[in-house]
This record gives structure tokens, sequence and C-alpha cells, in this order.
């Protein structure tokens, strides 16, 4: 995969994340919406956790430190969310809010910052030029001269 796909995954990641705030805050408010707390609490069920998880992302990006920050900052985000929601589903509004106010709000900033971080660094990144030859080297290839 590459650097720009993984950044338009991340990016997508970002916009989601914003929607699924706004989408708890809802059901909190007025609990006209029904969600899925099982669902919503596992980190592998909305479309980044697919991507995070699946065969799709790039092996060097899976293996740096930024992913693994991502994944676990993902999947704490999905367990407040799920505590939300059973919160919501057991009528005690309160406690709801009171999760949504601090450690949802805490996990969500942390894994904001740590996508956006991922992606400075994936831009930071110089793209891998092709080999040039060394000073005095000549430019023929092993099969051109056997």
């Amino acid at each position: 995969m590459s650097k720009t796909r993984t950044i338009r995954e991340i990016d997508h990641a970002i916009s989601a994340h914003a929607r699924w705030k706004m989408r708890l805050r809802t059901a909190l408010a007025n609990g006209e919406e029904r969600l899925d707390a099982v669902t919503i609490g596992r980190d592998d069920q909305c479309a980044f956790g697919q991507w995070l998880h699946g065969s799709d992302l790039d092996p060097a990006a899976r293996a740096s430190a930024e992913y693994s920050e991502v994944v676990r900052l993902h999947a704490e985000f999905h367990a407040s969310a799920g505590c939300v929601i059973v919160a919501i589903d057991d009528d005690r509004r309160d406690l709801a809010g009171d999760i949504m106010l601090g450690e949802f709000v805490v996990r969500s900033d942390r894994l904001l910052q740590a996508l956006h971080m991922w992606k400075a660094k994936l831009r930071a990144e110089k793209p891998v030029a092709a080999a040039e030859p060394w000073p005095g080297q000549s430019d023929r290839r092993i099969a051109d001269v056997a």
C-alpha cells in the first residue's frame, strides 16, 4: 500500500472519528438512536479498524511505533464508546455523560493526536529513490558484461 493511500485512510479515520463522537452525543442527548454496544466496543468492526487489522497495510507501516500507538488508542477509544452505549442502554445517562466527558474525551483526543502524528511522519518521509551509482561505478549492469 502506498504512503498516499495510508495518509488517505488516516484522513478517513479522522473524519469518521468526528462523526462517531457526534453520534454518541446525539444518542446520549435524545436516546433515539439504538447502537450496539458490543459492536461499537470492538476496534475491528469499523472501516478504519478493519483496515488497521487487515492485510492491505504496508508491512513497514505496520512495524512502525506510530501504527502500534494508533492500534492501542483506537481499541481504547472503542472500549470507551462501548461503555457509553452500555450506560445509555441501562438508562444511566448521568454515567454515560461522565464517561463521555471523562475517559472518552481523553482517549478520543489521544487517538486524534496519534493519527495526526502518524500522518505527519508519513508526509515527512522521503520517498525511496532508485539507487544511484557510486562514484566511478559504471552504469552497465552485470548482465551487460556477461
